[in-house]
C-alpha cells in the first residue's frame, strides 16, 4: 500500500507540473497570436480607413508598439526558458529575474495595446457619427439655399417684367417721326391755303 501510495503522489504531482507548464505555455502562446492579430487589424484600418487627426495617429502608433512589444516580449520568453530549465537541471533554485520582468512587460503591453484599441474604436465611432449626421443635415441647408435664392431672385425678376416695356417709344426710328412732322406740317400749310382760299372767295362775293 505504501508504494501505491508513493506511485500516486508520483504521478499526481507530474500532472500538476505538466498542467502548471502547459498553462503558462498556453498563456504565452495566446498572447502572442492575439497580438499578432491585432496588429494586423490595426495596420488594415490605418491603410484602407487612415486617421483623421494626429491624435488619432498617435493613437495607432502605441497600440500597434504595443502589441509588438508583447509580442518579441513573449519571443524571448520562449528562449529564455530553456535557458532556466537548464539551470533548474544542473541544481540552480530560485526564480530568473529576466523570466519576471518579461512576464510583466508582456502582460502589461497586452494590456495598453487594448486600452489604446478601445479608445480608436469610440474615436472611429464619433466620427462616423458625426459624418452621417452632417451628411443628412447638408442636403436640408442646400434646399433652404435654393429657397431663398429663389425667394431673392423672384421680386427682381418681376420688377424687371414690369418695366421691361416702359420706354419702347424711344425705340421709335427718327426718320419716321421727321417724315410724320413734315407730313403733319405739310397738312397744316394745305388746310391753311385752303381756309385762304375759302375766306378770299366769300370777300368776292360779298363785293359783287
Amino acid at each position: 500500500m505504501d508504494e501505491l501510495e508513493q506511485q500516486k503522489e508520483v504521478e499526481y504531482y507530474s500532472a500538476v507540473v505538466n498542467a502548471w507548464f502547459s498553462t503558462r505555455m498556453e498563456g504565452s502562446k495566446t498572447l502572442i497570436s492575439l497580438s499578432a492579430a491585432a496588429i494586423g487589424i490595426l495596420v488594415t484600418l490605418l491603410t484602407t480607413i487612415g486617421s483623421n487627426s494626429i491624435i488619432e495617429l498617435l493613437l495607432f502608433c502605441f497600440a500597434i508598439l504595443s502589441f509588438a512589444m508583447c509580442c518579441i516580449s513573449v519571443l524571448v520568453i520562449f528562449q529564455r526558458n530553456s535557458h532556466y530549465l537548464e539551470s533548474i537541471v544542473q541544481g540552480h533554485s530560485g526564480n530568473d529575474s529576466l523570466l519576471s520582468l518579461l512576464d510583466t512587460i508582456s502582460i502589461s503591453s497586452f494590456i495598453l495595446g487594448i486600452v489604446f484599441s478601445f479608445i480608436i474604436g469610440i474615436n472611429t465611432g464619433i466620427d462616423t457619427i458625426q459624418k452621417s449626421h452632417s451628411q443628412k443635415t447638408s442636403p436640408k441647408e442646400v434646399q433652404m439655399t435654393d429657397e431663398s435664392n429663389v425667394k431673392t431672385q423672384t421680386p427682381q425678376q418681376e420688377v424687371t417684367i414690369k418695366k421691361s416695356f416702359n420706354g419702347a417709344s424711344a425705340l421709335r426710328p427718327q426718320g419716321n417721326s421727321s417724315s410724320t412732322t413734315t407730313s403733319s406740317s405739310g397738312s397744316s400749310n394745305s388746310g391753311g391755303q385752303s381756309s385762304s382760299s375759302n375766306s378770299n372767295s366769300s370777300s368776292n362775293s360779298s363785293n359783287n
